[in-house]
């Protein structure tokens, strides 16, 4: 039973860490988006 918990702890760590850094890249890329977002709002300001 502990090694059956330690292997379902592993796979949702592994997991987790696959969503944290999709999702850290999803911030990264949308840097870029809001740079050039604002950068569009101050030229027409």
């Amino acid at each position: 039973m502990k090694s059956t918990l330690e292997n379902g702890e592993k796979t949702y760590a592994v997991g987790l860490k696959k969503r944290s850094e999709d999702f850290e890249n999803c911030i990264t890329r949308s840097k870029g988006v809001a740079a050039l977002t604002s950068d569009k709002v101050n030229r027409r300001s």
